[in-house]
């Protein structure tokens, strides 16, 4: 079976699948502590945190707990410095250590939570962000967050009494509510109720990008494709330089066949930011359906050479060798897809990749 193109284009992009955001590199987070008089090793593993120099950050900041054990501030910056590592068990070591000393410290709830979800512990994520939400409703991210591990959880009663309860309990009050609930509304895929809630705060504060965004995912996700196009140019509007909106505005107009308007977009993204894998994706499958092959294995190297575990990236390309009668470049990059599919636990899509080898080493040389 072949891969659709939206299913391609949703995979490939992943701008429709939502992911917690951990702030791991917001040291600013930390002015939610009261740092009273930091000590010199304090600062000085600030200083490395900014030149991303982790190893020094994290050596200096265990100087500093040595030297002020019951400074919660500083287990909570070293467990955001262990989070961006990806070392989640000594990240969420490093957060209870900081909720031990402030059980009122509700970010620091916040990123345990975050890598409680990481290690799977999604129940324990649960309590987590809850906890976090309780000590400070105004943490939105945590309600999106608790939404997506109950989910993870697959306890599909919890998010339905989770919504429910907010609806009766915290909305409809003032503008915050109605973008929030609007934004959880997405999150269970509830695309109708999230377009009349997040139309309702936009009545209120026209200028809020978010709510525009996560207005153009909903008609996105309901095929109405051109209503996304004018959220998400909304958003370009208010913010010329959001790359994520051009990129979604450019799936929009892919999904209507109009490659040429998605490839423009494409190109203003890339033109802000070089550096994202996904855009040179959507963008080589834009070309792919103008058959400009050779552009297209352009931009799915470059996609690659940004991130050499993009497995979509190798299959796409892969085809398109094919489909050029480079049958061995084509096998070689489908191998790699096939392997790379494996080892990222998506077995279906490697046994595709593996089918279509077996195609290609059928046809006459």
């Amino acid at each position: 079976m072949q891969i659709s193109k939206s299913t391609i284009v949703l995979l490939a992009l992943g701008i429709f699948s939502y992911h917690l955001k951990a702030n791991a590199t917001d040291l600013s987070a930390t002015t939610q502590v009261n740092l009273k008089n930091p000590t010199q090793d304090f600062n000085s593993g600030k200083e490395s945190f900014h030149q991303k120099d982790y190893q020094e950050f994290i050596t200096d900041y265990t100087k500093a707990i040595k030297n002020n054990p019951t400074f919660a501030g500083k287990y909570y910056s070293q467990g955001i410095v262990h989070l961006q590592q990806k070392n989640y068990q000594k990240a969420l070591n490093n957060f209870t250590k900081a909720i031990e000393i402030n059980p009122k410290f509700a970010i620091a709830y916040y990123q345990r939570g975050i890598a409680r979800y990481q290690l799977k512990d999604y129940q324990e994520a649960i309590n987590d962000f809850a906890k976090a939400i309780e000590i400070n409703p105004k943490l939105a991210q945590a309600s999106y967050n608790r939404n997506f591990a109950i989910q993870e959880s697959k306890d599909s009663s919890s998010t339905i009494h989770f919504v429910v309860f907010k609806k009766n309990k915290l909305f409809p009050k003032n503008l915050k509510d109605y973008e929030t609930r609007g934004a959880i509304y997405l999150l269970s895929q509830r695309y109708k109720e999230a377009i009349a809630d997040l139309t309702k705060a936009i009545k209120k504060n026209p200028n809020n990008a978010d709510s525009y965004s996560n207005r153009g995912i909903a008609h996105f996700q309901l095929k109405n494709y051109r209503a996304a196009i004018v959220d998400f140019t909304k958003v370009i509007e208010l913010n010329f330089k959001d790359v994520d909106a051009y990129n979604k505005r450019g799936v929009a107009h892919f999904q209507l066949k109009d490659y040429r308007a998605a490839i423009s977009d494409y190109n203003q993204a890339i033109e802000i930011n070089s550096n994202l894998p996904q855009v040179y994706l959507n963008r080589g499958i834009a070309h792919l359906q103008l058959k400009d092959y050779q552009t297209t294995i352009a931009d799915l190297t470059k996609a690659i050479e940004i991130n050499p575990n993009y497995a979509i990236a190798y299959y796409k390309r892969g085809v398109t060798h094919a489909s050029l009668g480079e049958k061995q470049q084509g096998i070689a990059d489908l191998h790699q897809a096939a392997s790379l599919f494996e080892k990222q636990g998506r077995k279906a899509k490697a046994l595709e990749a593996l089918k279509v080898i077996e195609l290609l080493k059928s046809w006459p040389t």
